[in-house]
């Protein structure tokens, strides 16, 4: 999932998009979950401190990044963790 820091509140996003996924099929449920929140330069850094704390304490199991394309910050961590999961999914299944 892309969210946008500061559209709206993410938290509440996010709740409701577990929620969505909870209530579909176990297949979707069984995925390990990616969560990207971007546009971090128009938030205050604490603020985005803040907010993964929070998400990562109430989804633990959760991948999650934060982002600013326009200050070029999270992308190559956030870009090495798809190469490594892809990695991993490629050998798994080799």
């Amino acid at each position: 999932s892309m969210f946008e820091l500061g559209a709206y509140d993410v938290l509440t996003a996010i709740e409701v998009i577990d929620s969505e996924l909870k209530a579909s099929t176990q297949v979707l449920c069984d995925k390990p979950r990616w969560l990207v929140l971007s546009k971090s330069d128009l938030m205050p850094a604490d603020i985005c401190e803040q907010l993964l704390s929070r998400v990562e304490q109430q989804y633990p199991h959760w991948r999650c990044f934060v982002i600013s394309a326009h200050q070029k910050s999270g992308l190559t961590e956030l870009c090495r963790a798809v190469c490594k999961y892809l990695d991993q999914k490629n050998s798994q299944t080799s």
